[in-house]
């Protein structure tokens, strides 16, 4: 995705795709923020990098069994 961002995946996934399909945050930074293009980071979930694999494991537990 040059000159892409993971946030303008979001956006791009949301606007012209389906809307059900879930993310999972992962970033260096201590916590999700809003970013400068609107999207609040924080209404997702979030893991901290380096990230753990058994918190990833567990991170995607917890989105599959949310329901919308």
């Amino acid at each position: 995705m040059p000159g892409k961002t993971g946030v303008d995946l979001i956006k791009i996934v949301e606007k012209k795709l389906e809307k059900n399909i879930k993310f999972i945050i992962m970033s260096g930074h201590g916590s999700p923020r809003v970013e400068e293009n609107g999207i609040d980071l924080a209404s997702y979930p979030f893991l901290r990098k380096p990230l753990e694999i058994e918190n990833l494991i567990t991170k995607i537990h917890s989105v599959l069994e949310t329901k919308d």
